[in-house]
């Protein structure tokens, strides 16, 4: 046996047993045995701890379970959930929240909830009283409404929450307090469970402490529940400044907050009471745009440079003065919403006026003070009227600064009729050519005139030319038109019996050519794109009945003059396909080449390993016929010796 063996003493005792089969898995041997059991009663000792072990287990569970029966035994009290019949202590009154947080002047709420069980037999009154007090704040600075009182979420109903009522004036408030009072109980065995709404609105800043009062008064089976106190805190932030809205509009009535800013910025600088335009500013506290609460707007400062003046109402008659409207007052009857009046105060010129809010710049606006009619100004319908046609002369006015007044009124009257006449109606002059010439149409109105010259031309031109601006067009390109007919009056002019035709297609957003092209001091011009199509691009066209040699041509020859025009189109990318096809054909006709020369070289080394085979043959017999020989010549050498 091995020196290192473990050994044991000759007997062992078994701690929290008796000596079984497992114990004579030790033995003696020589005084010190081995440790060394058989197979077979290892294996039944082991079923036998296992047996053990359950049975310990079972006991643990039992005691485990007396115990906690005691104990349940012990801690059975009656509850407030019990069953009909069993008597509770009182009435409980629990706060859905201890804290409430709002925005000033936003309503703060938490439900009071009132529970507990009655006998048939049971009489309890209720009385809750909510008291305020205003921390940190005296009672004249603080504006609160305890609006409403109380309200009662869960209508009291016989037989299902309870047959209690609210006694009548049970809903009391006064200067600091409000009370609740509520009769419960009688006629059946039921639970009551009840929840009031307590809400507050306050519109100052600070945090409040409200105590909530109940005095629980009890007969038959229910004790008097004692005074019970609830805690409820109020925190009240101020509303913050998130945005302003400013708007300068010429409707001068308040009341209403503008949208959008004025069309019509102008007006008239002659001195008055009643304002010529408002400006309303709006102050938000939410992105949803709805209005600073009263109370907490931020200061605004509207001012005005320049012309005008700033009125706090529409009848200021305040002259050269910015007011300011100080923080927590506004100038109309919504809250963080005021109105401002912009008046004339006699001078002409630009108003520049300004809008801070809070010290911010929010929005720069301009108003422009007309004054009398200074100058006339005009826009005609054509540069050349043609005989027996009319045109327009349409007159507008500025004051001394260039500014636009009012639409003038004026009469009008030709330097000679025999050329031109004319008429006026409001700004409007119209005239008309009698013959060839030139005439001055002056403009009146008050003492401000103007003068027009006005070109009478005729209806034909002695010729025709037309022209492209360039020779040469890529493909797409664009390409502008010119049709001249000197001496012609403006208008459509019959310059072609029909439209001139293209040869190719044009492309992209030509312009349609017509058989009339419209005519403005001799010229009609045309916008076109180079066609897709490379070549020569050609306009074919018929002069037409505005050309005056065209008479001559009719009455010579009974014929018009066709004209052409032409121009060069070039299409790089398809000058480039060519091309690459051109060098991809060449590229191939390389290769073909080629491949004959390879196809001739391998020709060429056939014949050649032929005749090397050839040569090849004749040597290897030229070799045997001279072994023969030599043969031969040995035998007969032989033969000799």
């Amino acid at each position: 046996m091995s020196r290192y063996a473990i050994k044991f003493p000759f007997r062992v005792r078994i701690h929290g047993g008796e000596f079984d089969e497992s114990a004579r898995a030790i033995h003696r041997e020589d005084g010190l045995k081995t440790i060394q059991a058989e197979s077979g009663i290892v294996l039944e000792s082991t079923i036998e701890r296992k047996q053990m072990s359950t049975k310990t287990t079972f006991k643990r569970i039992a005691l485990v379970t007396v115990a906690a029966l005691g104990f349940g035994v012990l801690a059975t009290a009656p509850s407030n959930g019990a069953a009909a019949g069993t008597a509770m202590i009182g009435v409980t009154h629990t706060l859905s929240a201890a804290t409430t947080t709002v925005v000033a002047g936003t309503a703060a709420k938490v439900t009071l909830t009132t529970a507990g069980y009655f006998t048939a037999t049971d009489t309890v009154t209720s009385d809750v009283a909510l008291t305020n007090y205003s921390a940190g704040v005296t009672a004249a600075g603080i504006v609160e409404a305890l609006t409403p009182a109380f309200t009662a979420i869960d209508t009291i109903t016989a037989g299902t929450n309870g047959d209690g009522t609210v006694s009548a004036g049970g809903q009391n408030q006064t200067a600091s307090s409000l009370s609740l009072h509520v009769g419960l109980g009688g006629g059946a065995s039921k639970v009551i469970s009840t929840n009031t709404q307590l809400a507050v609105t306050i519109t100052v800043p600070g945090t409040y402490t409200y105590t909530i009062t109940n005095i629980t008064k009890a007969s038959g089976s229910v004790a008097n529940g004692g005074l019970t106190t609830l805690t409820w805190t109020v925190v009240v932030t101020a509303p913050a400044l998130t945005s302003s809205g400013v708007f300068i509009t010429t409707a001068t009535a308040a009341g209403t907050a503008a949208t959008a800013d004025g069309a019509t910025l102008t007006g008239s600088a002659t001195a008055s009471a009643t304002p010529v335009a408002r400006i309303d500013v709006s102050q938000y506290m939410t992105a949803a745009l709805a209005l600073l609460t009263s109370g907490y707007t931020k200061a605004v400062v509207v001012s005005v440079s320049g012309a005008g003046t700033i009125g706090a109402t529409a009848g200021d008659t305040a002259r050269g003065i910015s007011l300011t409207q100080a923080a927590g007052t506004t100038t109309a009857t919504v809250n963080a919403y005021s109105d401002w009046f912009l008046h004339a105060d006699g001078r002409t010129g630009t108003s520049t006026i300004t809008v801070t809010v809070d010290g911010v710049l929010v929005k720069t606006m301009t108003f422009k003070f007309l004054g009398a009619l200074a100058t006339l100004s005009n826009t005609d319908s054509k540069k050349n009227v043609g005989v027996g046609e009319t045109m327009t002369i349409t007159a507008a006015g500025a004051d001394a600064n260039g500014n636009a007044t009012a639409t003038p009124t004026v009469t009008a009257a030709s330097s000679d009729v025999l050329i031109a006449t004319v008429t006026a109606a409001g700004e409007v002059a119209t005239v008309t050519g009698v013959k060839a010439g030139t005439a001055t149409i002056t403009l009146t109105s008050g003492t401000i005139t103007k003068a027009v010259t006005v070109t009478v031309l005729p209806v034909t031109a002695p010729k025709l030319a037309w022209a492209f601006d360039k020779d040469t067009y890529d493909a797409g390109e664009k390409m502008t038109l010119t049709i001249t007919a000197a001496g012609v009056a403006d208008g459509a002019r019959a310059a072609f019996v029909a439209a001139p035709a293209p040869n190719f297609v044009l492309t992209g957003a030509s312009a349609t050519l017509v058989a009339s092209p419209v005519f403005a001091a001799g010229v009609a011009t045309y916008v076109l794109y180079a066609p897709a199509t490379s070549g020569k691009f050609t306009l074919t066209a018929t002069v037409g009945s505005a050309i005056d040699t065209e008479a001559v041509i009719i009455a010579a020859a009974g014929t018009r003059t066709v004209a052409t025009l032409s121009v060069n189109i070039t299409n790089p990318a398809l000058t480039a396909a060519q091309e690459a096809t051109d060098a991809a054909n060449e590229a191939t006709d390389a290769g073909n080449n080629a491949k004959d020369a390879a196809d001739q070289a391998i020709e060429a080394a056939d014949a050649a390993t032929i005749a090397a085979q050839d040569a090849a043959a004749a040597a290897e017999a030229a070799g045997e016929m001279a072994v023969e020989a030599a043969e031969a010549a040995g035998a007969i050498a032989q033969d000799a010796l």
